[in-house]
């Protein structure tokens, strides 16, 4: 704002920096008799360089400039102190604006674990039945088969019909390659459906989400839980489950054989079992939590990341490279410290199981080899019961590493869950809803539309001081409205009021005579264009930024830029299928701001909303977008965000804010607006307690 800037050029650039060399680029042009040299760039190339009296001499482009910049400001639209004053409060609440990533403690539950299962199945559940039970079978099977296979040789060894034996044996052989291999592409195929139902309902949630969720949670944080939790998912937790269950099975199947065959072998695993019991108790318990840590030290170094590249500019300028590789190693060794913690807990579980086994499948051989010289055991059975009592402790120690694995991922579904369970934003707010086929102001969008604000007061969160108090007054139908106030007014967080993106506490919003809290929120944001103060391009062409859904043709598009006045720009880059990079990187910041005004006035919603769009832009293209407004948004209702005075002198109405409240209502030229003494746009958030304060 115009206080801002007097402060900063009087107290820094001709203050603290007075014995320093300054290069400024700017539009603004208060200040600019007092710089030593100027420099007038036109096309990427120098046009005139001297003092100002100079310039004004020999360059045109330069008067021209000045002169546009003198009859902009030749009558300050700024209301005189006759018109409404109301006094201002500011609160002082403390509070945060962010939030520590957030992380489960414990056992992870069973719904989660069910809610994984049921993401195998289809959408329907006799289909997620069927599926699970084919998955159930082919595993019963793939440890069944090959248990036959060896029992129907070792009791085949006296039969002398060899044929039968072996076509027996081959049999056999061929279902269990061909159950692997079934139960193998099943779960391939039930896990990528499953990861990518969980990806789509993560994803949905972070789009729908309120954009207070985006301002309380970082960029990187998201990012980690797309990237590395969502490759865990896909990637580790699906092969864990199934060698769990696999290992599992061969373990219950081992035992069912030596329960049948040589019972006294139990006798000898049940201590064991208890030995191993403690040791994976402890195992997984440390295990889960240092998932957890991993993965919560991971986001900081994509946090850091992402605000290193967009801040290169100014960390080279300022030769800050080494502080900031100091903070990345610095987030580095912490995750590399959660990680080696993992692989030593995993190497502690390693080196005690094995010897417990070891001693176990000891006793056994001892024991059957006892039992075939009494002669209680035939040779071949014992061979086949000690074969697998040997592999039950291999199977064994593999189940409890493999579940454990399984728990250790599902810190990641656990995350990637808490993600997709963020409550989006509600259609609406309140009811009763207004009802679709309602008429509304979209059904006449050449007409603009009354907005009434009635004693609202908006807060981020509550524990965040009010932004908004009390405020109150009407626009309407078709009136231009410019909005000013110094920075931390609250002029942002009335527009995004209007959009929904912050909801009221108390009061309420009327558009077009309607709460707004009662309007589905894709007709409200689509009856309301907005100009961002930064703008927003994405990946592609000119063409798709500007229509998104192709409902215009070519002479629409090129008509509205030339009203915005790039369509010479955009015939130099090569025409509508120009690319524009990301985030509009190939362009500069004025004519990314050109680009969002063009595409809200394609749009033709009956409300535009414009939040500093001319901030980056020179004074005479600031000229020509205002004539744009002026010639054609005839009739719509115009919102201004404005510190440039020039950019809201066309106004019908100004409304100044300070620190949430309405200080000053009135038309540019100072006068008051009719009614205005009455109370025709309601009493700003003031209470009559003095006779100033009454009269206005």
């Amino acid at each position: 704002d115009t206080r801002t800037e007097a402060h900063l050029v009087e107290h820094l650039l001709f203050g603290r920096w007075k014995d320093r060399t300054r290069i400024v680029a700017t539009h603004r042009l208060e200040h600019l008799h007092r710089f030593d040299r100027i420099v007038v760039l036109d096309a990427g190339r120098i046009e005139a360089v001297g003092t100002y009296t100079e310039l004004l001499e020999r360059s045109e482009r330069f008067r021209a400039f000045i002169a546009e910049h003198r009859r902009a400001h030749a009558s300050p639209p700024t209301p005189s102190p006759a018109e409404t004053a109301v006094p201002s409060t500011t609160s002082t609440t403390n509070g945060t604006l962010s939030q520590d990533e957030d992380r489960a403690v414990g056992v992870v539950k069973a719904s989660l674990f069910w809610y994984y299962v049921r993401m195998f199945g289809g959408e329907k559940p006799l289909a997620t039945a069927a599926i699970l039970a084919a998955m159930v079978l082919l595993g019963v099977a793939i440890v069944a088969l090959p248990m036959l296979q060896s029992l129907w040789l070792a009791q085949g060894t006296a039969q002398t019909d060899w044929r039968a034996l072996l076509g027996v044996y081959a049999a056999l052989g061929i279902g269990t390659l061909a159950a692997q291999y079934a139960e193998r592409r099943v779960w391939m195929e039930r896990a990528l459906v499953a990861s990518k139902r969980i990806h789509q309902r993560m994803l949905r949630a972070v789009l729908h989400a309120p954009l207070r969720f985006f301002d309380t949670t970082p960029s990187g944080r998201i990012l980690n839980r797309f990237a590395r939790d969502t490759q865990a998912i896909d990637d580790e937790l699906a092969w864990n489950f199934e060698s769990a269950i696999r290992s599992f099975a061969a373990m219950v199947g081992t035992l069912v054989l030596i329960a049948a065959t040589a019972p006294i072998v139990l006798l000898i695993a049940a201590p064991a079992l208890v030995v191993y019991y403690r040791i994976q108790r402890d195992y997984r318990r440390v295990a889960r939590e240092a998932k957890r840590f991993e993965s919560i030290a991971r986001s900081p170094r994509y946090v850091l990341f992402k605000e290193t590249l967009h801040g290169l500019l100014t960390i080279r300028a300022f030769g800050k490279q080494g502080v900031f590789l100091e903070r990345f190693a610095t987030a580095m060794r912490s995750y590399l410290r959660m990680y080696w913690s993992n692989i030593l807990i995993n190497r502690w579980f390693s080196a005690r199981a094995p010897l417990i086994s070891s001693v176990i499948a000891l006793v056994t051989v001892v024991v059957l080899v006892l039992a075939v010289q009494a002669g209680t055991i035939s040779t071949g059975v014992a061979g086949v019961v000690l074969t697998y009592t040997i592999t039950f402790w291999g199977n064994h120690n593999w189940c409890v590493r493999a579940f454990s694995e399984v728990e250790s991922r599902m810190t990641s579904l656990e995350r990637v869950h808490a993600l997709g369970s963020v409550e989006p934003e509600p259609p609406v707010r309140c009811t009763p809803a207004l009802p679709a086929d309602a008429p509304w102001i979209d059904s006449s969008p050449a007409v603009g539309a009354s907005i009434e604000i009635d004693g609202v007061w908006v807060r981020y969160s509550p524990q965040l001081p009010w932004v908004l108090e009390d405020l109150s007054f009407r626009i309407e139908p078709g009136m231009h409205v410019g909005i000013v106030g110094r920075t931390g007014s609250g002029k942002t967080t009335l527009f995004q009021t209007l959009f929904r993106f912050v909801e009221p506490e108390r009061g309420r919003v009327l558009i077009g005579g309607v709460d707004h809290c009662r309007i589905p929120l894709e007709r409200l944001r689509s009856a309301i264009s907005v100009v961002p103060q930064d703008p927003v391009l994405l990946l592609g062409t000119v063409r798709s930024n500007l229509d998104r859904w192709g409902r215009f043709t070519d002479r629409e598009l090129w008509q509205v830029l030339e009203k915005v006045t790039l369509s010479e720009t955009i015939v130099e880059l090569g025409g509508l299928d120009a690319p524009i990079g990301e985030h509009g990187g190939n362009f500069s910041q004025g004519q990314r701001q050109l680009l969002c005004l063009a595409r809200a006035l394609l749009v033709g919603a009956p409300i535009i909303v414009l939040d500093e769009a001319t901030a980056s832009i020179d004074v005479l293209s600031d000229t020509a977008i205002r004539q744009t407004l002026a010639q054609h948004c005839r009739g719509k209702t115009v919102l201004t965000i404005a510190h440039r005075p020039a950019s809201v002198a066309d106004a019908d109405l100004v409304i100044e804010l300070e620190h949430g409240h309405i200080t000053r209502i009135g038309s540019p030229n100072g006068s008051i607006m009719p009614g205005q003494a009455e109370g025709a746009f309601g009493t700003p958030g003031a209470k009559a307690a003095s006779p100033t304060d009454a009269t206005a």
